[in-house]
């Protein structure tokens, strides 16, 4: 992908911003996305899209959102703290004191979404604007 010179019409070519791939979801030729999602996650494990249709104003939304949950109180969100990988809500952390010889602290919350009328309801409810 990187390497490659591609020349197909109408499609912007994958480009190195900050050394990492960026592939654009509006290229009309379905198979040169594929590739190129291929090569980015076979090389760099991952890469970031443009042109993809969700509005600037539903990411910085979402954006929000996710700051204000991951600055709840510590109290509030040890409630759905969890383990368990089967869950299909669960917030968690990569760091294990026991196990990691580099610490490398990274927080997450792990939400199912399809179908949103299943899953939704188990939700975080705080902060409201969450669900």
């Amino acid at each position: 992908m990187l390497g490659r010179n591609l020349n197909v019409p109408g499609c912007r070519k994958s480009q190195r911003a900050k050394m990492f791939p960026v592939i654009d979801l509006g290229c009309e030729d379905r198979s040169q996305i594929v590739r190129q999602i291929g090569d980015a996650c076979e090389h760099y494990g991952f890469f970031q899209v443009i042109n993809h249709g969700v509005s600037l104003e539903a990411v910085e939304k979402m954006l929000g959102v996710a700051r204000d949950f991951f600055s709840l109180p510590v109290e509030e969100k040890l409630k759905l703290y969890s383990d368990d990988p089967t869950k299909t809500m669960r917030l968690s952390t990569s760091f294990n004191v026991n196990k990691e010889t580099v610490h490398n602290w990274r927080d997450y919350l792990r939400l199912h979404c399809y179908p949103l009328d299943t899953y939704v309801p188990e939700w975080p409810s705080n902060p409201p604007p969450f669900r």
